[in-house]
């Protein structure tokens, strides 16, 4: 058995008759920061959505933790995280109670570090309707974080954020990377 996190095996992937990648094959370790970069329109988005079981179309093999995929909505729900640019939140709920819908847990101690390391500790009460663009992005980076999955998939988490703030989510992420897969 090997010591992948993910691994795609001949996998080829096509939208409208145009091939967008054939006969990939690719692997993902546990822990380490992976970027995947590219023109528009190659097939990034396609790719990240395979990697993170939310596209099942395509051929070619799957594999998690060198296992064919028997359980996938449990796979998801524990141990995959996702942040992308327009995550949807309840805008007249708290930042806090909007986090309490997914963290089953209720680990409190676990949510208040991430939202301390993402400078988001003092707006746990704003409703989210009063949340900038880049404090509703970090707050779906401390959701994807919550509950500690393998894995994070994170699709261009600094985009909205100001040149400080970008620095201090990068560097959040480089630690976090250290624990964990990050895929961005």
């Amino acid at each position: 058995m090997n010591n992948y996190l993910i691994e795609l095996n001949d996998v080829t992937k096509t939208f409208k008759d145009q091939i967008l990648f054939s006969h990939l094959s690719l692997v993902v370790e546990h822990h380490g920061f992976y970027g995947l970069e590219g023109a528009s329109g190659s097939g990034k988005s396609s790719l990240l959505f395979i990697l993170g079981l939310l596209d099942n179309d395509y051929e070619g093999t799957y594999l998690f933790e060198g296992q064919p995929i028997q359980n996938k909505e449990d796979i998801l729900k524990n141990q995959i995280g996702f942040a992308f640019q327009n995550s949807v939140f309840f805008n007249d709920m708290t930042l806090i109670e909007n986090l309490s819908l997914f963290n089953e847990d209720q680990d409190m101690i676990e949510m208040n570090y991430f939202l301390e390391r993402l400078s988001l500790y003092d707006k746990k009460d704003t409703l989210v309707r009063n949340l900038s663009g880049g404090e509703r992005m970090r707050l779906a980076l401390v959701r994807a974080f919550l509950g500690s999955p393998k894995i994070v998939f994170l699709d261009e988490p600094t985009a909205a954020l100001d040149v400080d703030t970008s620095y201090k989510v990068m560097n959040f992420l480089k630690d976090e990377a250290k624990k964990r897969t990050i895929f961005m």
